[in-house]
């Protein structure tokens, strides 16, 4: 089964490391201990794992064909705004009026 690291899934997803690590932790997938991101047995569920390197130590890998659905609204409840970006990364028009 291949892996991913956190940072290259944020990178296919066009999201910084740091927003994809947020929305991580708001749904109970992985916790801050200290300094260090821990994954939840929620996410072990998913098949999250962690992997060690030499040069970098322990980190967070998912399952490749794992499904995200980041899309869907967090547990708090807040509802999900619609920026002019993200409509015109959907439509593939600008997002600054000019066509």
């Amino acid at each position: 089964m291949d892996y991913l690291t956190i940072s290259t899934l944020a990178n296919e997803l066009d999201i910084s490391v740091g927003e994809l690590f947020s929305k991580f932790k708001d749904r109970g997938w992985i916790k801050r201990i200290n300094d260090i991101w821990m994954l939840t047995h929620l996410e072990k569920q998913k098949g999250g794992q962690t992997s060690t390197n030499q040069k970098f130590g322990e980190f967070i890998v998912r399952p490749k064909n794992i499904s995200l659905n980041l899309d869907q609204q967090t547990n708090n409840n807040k509802p999900k705004l619609l920026y002019a970006t993200l409509l015109g990364k959907h439509f593939k028009i600008s997002t600054n009026g000019s066509l």
